[in-house]
């Protein structure tokens, strides 16, 4: 049986963190996490990679896997590609789809792009990025500048934050269109379906993608946030921006 091939494309912030470290536990899997960010700190000529270097360096992990490993999976942001002049998403993806062992994707997205932003923001001002299960919370209080506000996941700068949405939520969809366009198989989960309540719900869902049998495995982190209106200073002003506009369910 040949060796399976995974990919995570996934937009930060979304619960790719929480999966991927049950996903390493498994006796079946090889989990690399975020490979190429991690190139890229190392060695900053990797953020330049023409898809057949990123995909020969896939076939390396692969190669170097030990031999009980069934599957070999790692994590790719879109933000990989936005400042790759050599390669883009789709470029990547149509790579993947004409090796004779075609990588299976599952896209990660959190339906609630605003948060999803916010929890970026509120992880850069703090510096805490990930929580144990065991860890206290702590209190955050931030403001955030609806004018001077962009999205680190998606590359989009300060528009105002209407618009910075009809953005992001635009550049996500057409990112997970193109790959599902070269005939991947590809599957989505949700951070609102499939991680925030029950990680180890996401966490079977992809083993049953991959065709393997589940672990007894518990989540070893947990939420960094809590309810907008209770860290951000200036909540009233962003619940009246979002007003009357299709974002509004997102407070």
């Amino acid at each position: 049986m040949s060796m399976q091939k995974t990919a995570m494309l996934h937009f930060g912030r979304s619960g790719s963190t929480v999966l991927a470290k049950m996903l390493e536990t498994h006796p079946a899997i090889a989990w690399h996490h975020e490979h190429f960010t991690l190139l890229e700190q190392r060695d900053p000529t990797a953020a330049t990679m023409s898809a057949d270097k990123m995909v020969a360096r896939i076939d390396a992990l692969v190669a170097g896997a030990h031999s009980n490993r069934r599957l070999v999976g790692y994590e790719i942001k879109l933000i990989n590609f936005l400042h790759n002049p050599a390669c883009t998403a789709q470029q990547f993806a149509q790579a993947l789809a004409a090796q004779e062992n075609p990588t299976r994707v599952v896209v990660l997205r959190r339906r609630n792009v605003l948060k999803r932003i916010l929890s970026s923001f509120r992880a850069m001002k703090t510096g805490v990025y990930h929580i144990k299960s065991d860890q206290d919370l702590g209190e955050t209080r931030y403001s955030v500048p609806l004018q001077a506000f962009g999205d680190p996941g998606t590359g989009i700068k300060p528009t105002g934050i209407v618009d910075l949405l009809d953005k992001v939520i635009a550049r996500e969809e057409a990112t997970v269109r193109n790959v599902r366009n070269t005939g991947l198989d590809v599957q989505t989960l949700t951070y609102e379906d499939d991680i925030e309540n029950d990680p180890v719900q996401g966490y079977r869902k992809m083993l049953s993608f991959f065709d393997l049998s589940p672990q007894d495995v518990q989540p070893t982190l947990k939420k960094t946030g809590t309810a907008l209106k209770d860290e951000i200073a200036n909540y009233d002003d962003l619940k009246a921006a979002l007003q009357n506009t299709p974002y509004a369910w997102m407070l």
